[in-house]
Formats: structure tokens, sequence, C-alpha cells
């Protein structure tokens, strides 16, 4: 009888038991969980790495502008890459474009009084692409450029007039822009 019974229960073990199946599917739904909060952090470092790279090549070309005395360009192409002193076009990482998507925002990030309602502001424009010049004194075509991310964050870069070039990014927080 022992024999037949331990039989009878090996028969019946093949699957699961539903406290095993519940285990594994709260493990799975905690890793997905888990998961979308390092893409969105992962999406929001490389929006930030985005605008500092933009930001350092308007450095790099203030600078050389500066010490060789000869014109510089970066040329903003739409939707989402650019290119320097007509050089190979560079694109921005997924999902970061030109210009503001979505919600209302109101520039420049120094004075917002206007809604924002291009991706350049200032700047020369032929046939779809927006062109920053510098020279030895400064920026020639002074202007701000608006970048956003697919997750809706959003950025400026501003270029002056200055004598030294100045390029200042700009990140829009609540509402509010804040020098980066």
């Amino acid at each position: 009888m022992r024999v037949m019974h331990q039989s009878l229960l090996k028969k019946h073990k093949r699957g699961f038991t539903l406290f095993e199946i519940l285990l594994a599917c709260a493990v799975v739904c905690m890793l997905v969980w888990s998961s979308r909060h390092i893409y969105a952090i992962c999406r929001t470092l490389l929006f930030s790495v985005a605008v500092d790279q933009v930001t350092a090549v308007c450095h790099a070309l203030t600078h050389e502008a500066r010490l060789t005395g000869s014109e510089k360009m970066l040329r903003i192409i739409l939707p989402s890459s650019y290119s320097t002193n007509n050089g190979p076009q560079v694109q921005l990482p997924p999902g970061i474009e030109w210009g503001v998507r979505g919600a209302r925002v109101y520039g420049p990030p120094s004075s917002p009084v206007h809604a924002v309602t291009t991706p350049v502001v200032g700047g020369e424009q032929e046939r779809g692409t927006y062109i920053f010049t510098w020279h030895a004194t400064g920026a020639r075509t002074p202007g701000t450029v608006y970048l956003s991310g697919a997750d809706g964050s959003c950025a400026a870069i501003t270029f002056s007039r200055a004598a030294c070039g100045t390029v200042t990014p700009w990140r829009l927080e609540k509402g509010r822009w804040i020098k980066k």
C-alpha cells in the first residue's frame, strides 16, 4: 500500500504549485518595475550628455575662432543633427530633438516672456538649417538653441555677442530656467 501511495504522489508532482507560479510572477513584476526606472534614469543622463556635448562644441568653436581669428560655424539641421564648419553631420542621441515638445515653454532663459515656437531663436536661416557664426570678438549671430527629450525634458543653450563669446547652457525645471 505504501509503495502504491508513493507512486501516486510521483504521478501528480509533474507541475508547479500555485504558490511557485505566483512567486515567479512577483519576481518578474519586480524586475520589470525596476528596469523601467533604470531606463528613465538612463534617458535623463543621455539628454544631459547631449546638452553637454553641444555646449562643448560651441565652446570649442568660440575658442578656435578667437585663437585663429577666422570665423567658425555651427549649423543646426532639423530635426536632430548638427555640423561644424561644413564638416560631417553629427546625429543627436535617439529621442532628442531641436526645439520644444509638449508643454508651453517661455524664453529666452535669461528673461522668459515669449512662448517658444521655434527650435532656434537668432542665427541665420538657410534652407531648413540655422547657422551660428563666431569670430575673434564673439558670436556674430547670437541666439538660443532649444533641445527636448522624449520624456519632456527641455534645455537651452544661449550664445551672446560678448567678446569672450559666452555660451550658457540652461535646463528647465518646474517651469523655471536654471543655469546648468
